[in-house]
């Protein structure tokens, strides 16, 4: 077993007990990128604080942390797993197909691959890399002209947690310090 960590920012209102009673929380935003559940970064705690100031937090947040199995693979890997990764271009395919004039967001994909796949989807999470970039991340290789080639050594994984049972260890707050018990 690999045990990764996940972190959930939240805003701070004080309320540590009942974070760590009750946690982790649903992303309610209407925006959410990869549907409904439990919003993660994966392994990075500095990607949740970044998330944290671009929400608008600036320093009222906290920084709560679980973790799950990395080789147990359920869950649907759109970072490093082959087959996921075909199943979604094949998906997003056929979707283009049936709504040739609309642009295609990847919550719709996500549920018409559950609508298509029924009982067989059943993956706890999600597992994505977003391609927002932050250069100071970011090593170039000498290439061809006007070919840059990149490797993000800081790249922006998102978990989101369908399932809770999906967590192997309790939710817990680590960040400030001041709220850890």
């Amino acid at each position: 077993m690999t045990e990764c960590v996940i972190y959930q920012t939240l805003e701070d209102r004080d309320n540590y007990d009942e974070v760590e009673d009750c946690g982790p929380f649903p992303c309610s935003r209407s925006n959410a990128w990869l549907g409904n559940g439990y919003y993660f970064w994966d392994d990075e705690i500095i990607m949740a604080s970044n998330w944290a100031r671009q929400a608008g937090y600036n320093s009222n947040y906290i920084i709560c942390q679980s973790s799950y199995d990395y080789d147990n693979h359920n869950y649907l890997d759109l970072v490093g797993h082959p087959k996921h990764l075909k199943l979604f271009r094949d998906f997003y395919s056929v979707l283009k197909e049936k709504l040739p004039n609309k642009k295609i967001k990847v919550p719709k994909l996500i549920e018409f691959v559950k609508g298509e796949l029924g009982r067989d989807f059943n993956y706890k999470a999600i597992r994505a890399r977003s391609e927002w970039q932050d250069h100071n991340f970011i090593v170039d290789f000498p290439t061809p002209p006007n070919r840059p080639a990149q490797l993000n050594l800081h790249p922006q994984i998102q978990i989101c947690v369908i399932d809770k049972s999906f967590l192997i260890s309790p939710f817990l707050i680590v960040y400030p310090e001041s709220a850890v018990k």
